[in-house]
């Protein structure tokens, strides 16, 4: 009779013991899910910022609204999220910087010395090597993001 006792403890604790795990992961799921839309929300604005930044069409405005809408939600970042956030809003400063700098000697185009023309000529050859190493960025954001957007 003890030992029967003893087994049908035995069994009661696993079951009690599998009850609580599956509880655990539970809890996480619905942790998960309550951020789901927080994350998806701030990996939309990413991508549509790098978007822009690869149009070559961003602004320092832009720049600081999307610096401002990442810091909103920074409790949600991981050290290495917030890094890879301060990377996108750096080259999107960066080249509204070169744009604006471009577009200074666009506007008298005919009348630029010759200093000036080369400056030019080498703010728009940074433009491009800019651009050349932005596109892995959205393989990259998809790669950071993707834990936070997975349910499973």
């Amino acid at each position: 009779m003890e030992i029967i006792i003893g087994v049908a403890t035995l069994i009661i604790a696993t079951f009690g013991i599998w009850i609580m795990i599956q509880q655990k992961k539970l809890s996480d799921k619905q942790l998960k899910l309550s951020h789901f839309d927080k994350y998806y929300k701030l990996f939309s604005v990413s991508e549509d910022f790098i978007v822009k930044i690869l149009m070559g069409w961003v602004t320092v405005e832009e720049c600081t609204e999307y610096f401002k809408q990442m810091n909103e939600a920074e409790y949600l970042f991981s050290p290495e999220l917030d890094e890879f956030i301060t990377k996108i809003h750096s080259y999107g400063l960066e080249l509204a910087e070169l744009k604006s700098n471009i577009e200074v000697y666009a506007r008298n185009l005919d009348n630029l010395s010759e200093q000036n023309r080369q400056e030019r000529k080498h703010y728009i050859a940074k433009k491009s090597v800019l651009l050349k190493s932005i596109p892995p960025l959205r393989d990259e954001l998809k790669m950071r993001f993707e834990s936070f957007l997975s349910i499973k």
